[in-house]
């Protein structure tokens, strides 16, 4: 994740710590049901909104869990993350760790025409101005596609512990991009069924992940979620949302 503060700049003081990298995103988290499910909306969402053939790049990517995805699907990303994040050394050439999207090579930026931001601006407490700096660093930029954690009445002790400034509703969703000079295409929630069981235990949810031992069951809950999404109206709450955007 690569945050900013409120002027839109990179700030390092927010970013991932080591210690949170090990926590969220051990050794073998790819393999993890939410991620597993999560990539498959992205894809999704991607060619719905005719982002897929366009060059991506994907603005505090991680350890490069996205990227990985949708290279192997086929699409044009790369990454680049502000914290010192573990990338694995096969991703090396593609995601950029330490490393403002803004600092980027002029002819790399002005190659892109597609942004990701995945779970990022619930860090920022300024997300519009952030995505309006987005903007002016990609001058070729067509398409935006952002995901958030959903539902303010799902806040927890897992967004306070990774320094959430808010849960986005569809709504505050659409009206963050609209103020950063973006329109909005389309937006939806998913992770439908994790509704219920994070708004029982939003008041002592764990603040840190394994990586799954049983990857085959992960793959099948994974696939279960994407088929969720993709059958059930995107209306119905979840704890996750996805909006794509036009650059307007």
């Amino acid at each position: 994740m690569q945050p900013a503060d409120s002027t839109g700049s990179t700030a390092a003081s927010t970013t991932y710590s080591v210690g949170q990298y090990a926590e969220n995103y051990p050794p073998g988290i790819e393999r993890y049901f939410w991620n597993v499910a999560r990539n498959a909306v992205i894809a999704r969402a991607l060619r719905r909104a005719h982002m897929a053939g366009l060059p991506l790049l994907e603005i505090g990517c991680g350890r490069g869990i996205v990227v990985e995805y949708l290279r192997r699907q086929g699409m044009d990303c790369i990454g680049c993350e502000l914290a010192p994040a573990p990338v694995p050394n096969h991703l090396r050439a593609v995601v950029f760790e330490k490393t403002d999207f803004a600092d980027l090579p002029a002819t790399q930026r002005g190659s892109i025409r597609g942004a990701l931001l995945c779970d990022v601006i619930e860090h920022l407490p300024e997300p519009a101005a952030f995505l309006r700096n987005v903007r002016r660093a990609l001058p070729a930029l067509e398409r935006v596609l952002v995901t958030v954690p959903a539902r303010p009445e799902l806040w927890s002790d897992w967004d306070r512990h990774f320094g959430h400034f808010q849960r986005y509703d569809l709504g505050t969703l659409r009206a963050t991009l609209e103020a950063a000079g973006l329109r909005p295409l389309f937006a939806e929630y998913f992770f439908h069924s994790l509704y219920i069981p994070a708004f029982l235990l939003r008041g002592r949810r764990r603040t840190s992940l394994k990586a799954p031992s049983l990857p085959w069951l992960h793959a099948m809950a994974g696939a279960a979620f994407r088929f969720e999404a993709a059958l059930l109206p995107g209306a119905v709450p979840g704890t996750s949302a996805i909006i794509t955007a036009a650059v307007r």
